[in-house]
């Protein structure tokens, strides 16, 4: 359970108080003479409750809320040319009012407004002109279809070819971020080490709704239900190394730095029904892996 003046000053620094100021240094220190216990569930939520800055941009409720605020407005504007400007006809307007997405809603009528205008030219010529003006608009629109569908078809390619690299060396740097760790067991090679660890943190990520993201060669938590949204514990960023130390330690796969060595091993849950002993042990667990491997390079 975490202390009163302990959390009291926690959240002082989350504020961004510099609490060895000459203004607030001797109520800090009274602070911290509250030794009155708060249960961690209260101190977790007051933490991640009490948002700074940095957490408030990374809350998912916050970013929709003022995103659809700033779009409101756009969509208002939009609706006034499509119901005032002559030359939207009811198929235009009724895909307009069918579309939610407000970027969706700017292309529709912008395209519209261009075929309008467009329209416009060679108005009084004679009907042959006119005739041939529209051959020309439809050459002219297939063309740009043809290009863009070209221009698609590489960008595609392009992000395929550029995902594929990436994967590439996210895998090798993930594999380095696990290795050289001080695993408890020393007794199976260290890529069966490094596999189990792996599938920990995997599961742990699925557990907590983040995922891992590679760019620039270093990792990024994210949360999965929004990737442009970093992810947070008790309004704080965490980084991946951080977070992998933290799922291994508390499943005493790696050694404690600077502390005892865990006074057991963890026991694992392996696929498939377990013995009539119960689960196997993570010595045991390492074995099967490390038998396996074996007998996949045979």
């Amino acid at each position: 359970m975490a202390k009163l003046g302990k959390l009291m000053t926690d959240l002082l620094l989350s504020a961004g108080i510099n609490i060895e100021s000459d203004e607030i240094k001797d109520t800090v220190s009274a602070m911290l003479t509250a030794d009155q216990d708060v249960p961690d569930s209260i101190a977790s939520t007051l933490k991640t409750n009490l948002m700074t800055e940095e957490s408030a941009k990374n809350n998912p409720v916050l970013k929709n809320y003022f995103k659809a605020q700033s779009l409101n407005g756009m969509d208002a504007t939009l609706e006034t040319y499509v119901n005032g400007y002559e030359g939207f006809d009811d198929a235009t307007k009724a895909a307009f009012k069918a579309e939610t997405s407000t970027f969706k809603r700017t292309t529709l009528v912008l395209d519209k407004l261009r075929e309008i205008e467009g329209s416009k030219v060679g108005a009084g010529t004679s009907a042959d002109d006119k005739a041939k003006m529209e051959v020309l608009r439809t050459q002219i629109k297939e063309l740009n279809t043809k290009v863009a569908s070209a221009n698609d078809d590489w960008t595609a390619k392009e992000a395929q070819i550029k995902a594929q690299s990436n994967n590439e060396v996210m895998e090798y740097a993930y594999k380095a971020a696990l290795s050289g760790k001080p695993y408890v067991n020393k007794d199976v090679d260290a890529d069966v080490n490094i596999m189990f660890a792996r599938n920990l943190v995997d599961n742990q990520l699925k557990k907590d709704g983040a995922q891992l993201q590679f760019s620039g060669g270093e990792f990024k938590l994210v949360q999965t239900a929004d990737p442009e949204l970093d992810y947070m514990q008790e309004s704080k960023k965490v980084s991946f190394g951080d977070y992998a130390n933290k799922v291994l330690t508390n499943n005493k796969v790696i050694e404690v730095s600077g502390g005892p060595k865990p006074p057991a091993p963890p026991t694992i849950i392996t696929p498939g029904t377990p013995p009539a002993g119960g689960a196997p042990n993570m010595s045991e667990g390492l074995a099967m892996l490390q038998e396996q491997m074996d007998g996949d390079e045979s």
